[in-house]
């Protein structure tokens, strides 16, 4: 029914590329465990034809439209001037930072709208922020991935957690959350057949490590309220 899509392809039509285009597709798969009004995607495969013969064949994953998103969830996206992350509805906003320092993705901004779109839906009084491309997401670890210069980080497999003030109360809060979700995370990640069996390990692995900066309060006050 629809007649936009947005479709996303490898860089380089190889088996590593391929895997990672996948890797990519299944972090927002991930998302849907802490985030129900999240852009929907859908692995495809491709032919590419020229005067009758098949010269191509790839993954790709389409991903949804806004206007489709908004009919979907009778939601607004605010597409028009500037939001400081004290604009969100504060849980969604947490949620949504905690889930970008898991899979280790800095390549995101509130001010200008960078790789997050700003949506209104009707079960929350205030905006929320809607992560995606998540391709320069450490849990990827795309070759050409690097963070911007002014992170006090070298690759991007190194987790950095900003662009929030976050208070000891709320941090504590949001880990026992993420406690709470772990499981559905791990099952994601065994359900994901499509990846190899290598993929899924280290995806698992990645998230792991994650979890070990949750094990006591000082980890979670010294990683998440340092702002």
């Amino acid at each position: 029914s629809q007649d936009n899509l947005k479709l996303v392809l490898p860089c380089r039509n190889d088996n590593g590329y391929q895997e990672r285009l996948k890797m990519e597709h299944f972090v927002y798969d991930l998302y849907s465990v802490v985030e129900p009004y999240h852009l929907e995607s859908k692995l495809v495969r491709l032919e590419f034809w020229w005067e009758g013969k098949l010269k191509e064949n790839m993954v790709g994953f389409l991903i949804e439209d806004e206007d489709h998103y908004a009919k979907r969830l009778d939601a607004r996206i605010v597409t028009f001037g500037r939001i400081g992350s004290s604009g969100f509805d504060r849980n969604s906003f947490l949620k949504f930072c905690f889930f970008q320092y898991m899979i280790a993705n800095t390549d995101w901004g509130v001010g200008n709208k960078h790789n997050l779109e700003v949506v209104k839906v009707p079960a929350y009084q205030m905006v929320i922020p809607i992560a995606y491309d998540f391709d320069y997401s450490g849990i990827i670890n795309q070759p050409y991935a690097v963070p911007t210069k002014n992170l006090p980080i070298k690759y991007v497999t190194q987790r950095h957690f900003y662009k929030t003030k976050v208070g000891e109360e709320e941090a504590i809060a949001m880990a026992n959350y993420y406690k709470e979700i772990k499981l559905e995370f791990m099952a994601k990640c065994d359900s994901a057949l499509y990846l190899k069996e290598k993929s899924r390990k280290n995806m698992k692995k990645f998230i792991e490590a994650f979890y070990k900066k949750l094990e006591s309060e000082k980890s979670i006050l010294r990683t998440f309220t340092k702002n």
